[in-house]
């Protein structure tokens, strides 16, 4: 499967599950009230930590490996599996230090009932790098929305009934307990395939030796602030920042989780050419920050009155966390995929020393802001958090793929410029009516429409490598007409 129809079927696929998951906040946002949805942030705040400092990564060690015979396999298969259950123990033993931590007991029964999602998780993650590894994309498609379409159902189904804040832990595992399934059957041939034993489980220990301490450092900065601000603030202002940040937060684990798992594939089989990782990864990230900056403009334009719309009045307080969070996510797209480049050229080490110094920097700020500005100040850091980001890795992912700084910059000035002509008509309506709170519906529809056409405009006039890719598209479609009819 070639790189570009991988990234268009997880693009694709994660679509569908940023949709079902939008959809479904949407609803859960007025079945639940922000303490409730705080409740959940800060629990799930602790699963991500836990996994993250057991999980040695065995997803990218499949991936990763230029072999991977049946005793190699089976010694992933056999540590997943403790894996697993050591997960799921140390979240249910811990989670009434946790509760105390914030001092809400609701959070104590959260966490217990997300015990079993975080060891189902970490068995699904591993069967999905076999499937990575095989470029069969379609396949982890199909079980994230399984995962995602299931678990929204149960828990909209759950709130609807009166289960309050139990509905989303309770959502979660049961959409993961029938992925797993899913995902096992698919991969039945090379599960039985497997040799368990241990002939290989100290290369795989060192490998997770040099992954985990970044991803503990990732998870902590990325989740900590949920568990600092229900300590702070209260879970009611947890649940205002969370649904302020969701949007950006929601892309960060779908679409480019989905652009992730393809690079990290594709450019493990580049790695060794002639060309090496530069080329695929310069058109990835020029195509990523054209897709995705003038969305994040339009999303911080427009940040009070789609929150309006979308969750009620009783979360337009979130408004401009939405804002501030959306010019720290394009932020972050100038280093996009940032891990996956590391790890594939051997630099771990590098980037647990990065992630250490970023997630310091994090965490620090984000509680100053915490207990002394509220929750705008506290959205504020991760503007800080980005920046750190990029200044810490650019070295790095410049000297790994070989590309010089004037191409890199040459990209992102073409993709600055189209996000600022996509965010001309929403400025210049929110500006002549005054930045209110709400806008009428047809009139958003309207802004969307208007934007997304001048995007269309912006790509084709100056040039960007979008619009082969649209260009493409269309033909493709155009040739599939005629079968259709």
């Amino acid at each position: 499967m070639s790189v570009r129809r991988g990234i268009g079927i997880m693009f694709g696929g994660n679509v569908s599950t940023f949709i079902i998951t939008f959809a479904a906040s949407i609803t859960i946002a007025r079945l639940l009230s922000p303490s409730e949805l705080g409740i959940y942030a800060a629990a799930m705040a602790l699963v991500s930590i836990i996994n993250a400092v057991l999980n040695v990564g065995f997803s990218s060690y499949i991936v990763r490996e230029r072999e991977m015979p049946p005793e190699k396999l089976g010694s992933v298969l056999l540590l997943t599996l403790a894996q697993a259950v050591i997960i799921a123990g140390l979240l249910y033993l811990g989670a009434p230090l946790i509760g105390d931590f914030a001092h809400d007991q609701r959070v104590t029964i959260s966490v217990r009932i997300l015990a079993w999602y975080g060891g189902l998780t970490s068995l699904l993650l591993t069967v999905f790098g076999i499937m990575q590894r095989e470029m069969r994309f379609d396949r982890v498609v199909a079980c994230t929305v399984v995962n995602v379409g299931l678990a929204a159902v149960v828990t909209i189904a759950l709130a609807a009934t009166g289960w309050s804040w139990r509905s989303m832990p309770i959502g979660g595992g049961v959409g993961v307990s029938v992925a797993l399934v899913i995902a096992l059957c698919m991969q039945r041939a090379d599960l039985a395939a497997a040799r368990l034993g241990f002939s290989h489980v100290r290369p795989i220990l060192a490998f997770g030796a040099k992954i985990i301490p970044p991803s503990i450092i990732l998870n902590v900065t990325n989740r900590m602030p949920d568990i600092i601000l229900t300590r702070a603030m209260g879970a009611s202002a947890n649940g205002l920042y969370n649904r302020g940040a969701n949007l950006i937060d929601t892309f960060n684990n779908t679409v480019m989780q989905s652009v992730q798992r393809v690079m990290q594939s594709q450019l493990a089989r580049d790695r060794d050419t002639d060309a090496g990782i530069g080329p695929v990864y310069g058109v990835m990230n020029r195509m990523v920050t054209g897709l995705f900056w003038p969305l994040f403009a339009l999303l911080g334009v427009l940040s009070a009155p789609l929150i309006s719309l979308l969750f009620g009045a009783q979360w337009v307080a979130a408004a401009p966390v939405l804002a501030i969070v959306a010019l720290a996510g394009a932020i972050s797209l100038i280093v996009a995929c940032r891990g996956v480049v590391l790890i594939t050229v051997g630099k771990e080490g590098t980037m647990a020393r990065l992630e250490m110094v970023r997630g310091v920097i994090g965490v620090a700020t984000f509680t100053v802001a915490a207990y002394t500005g509220g929750i705008v100040w506290a959205a504020a850091t991760r503007i800080l958090d980005a920046v750190a980001s990029v200044l810490l890795y650019s070295p790095g992912i410049h000297a790994a793929t070989q590309l010089s700084w004037a191409t890199t910059a040459r990209g992102f000035v073409r993709s600055g410029l189209i996000a600022a002509i996509t965010a001309v008509p929403a400025t210049v309506v929110m500006t002549i009516e005054g930045w209110p709170q709400h806008l009428p519906v047809l009139e958003l529809i309207g802004v969307g429409l208007l934007s997304g056409a001048t995007w269309l405009a912006a790509v084709f006039a100056l040039r960007h490598e979008l619009a082969h890719e649209i260009t493409r598209a269309a033909g493709v479609a155009r040739g599939l007409l005629p079968r259709i009819a």
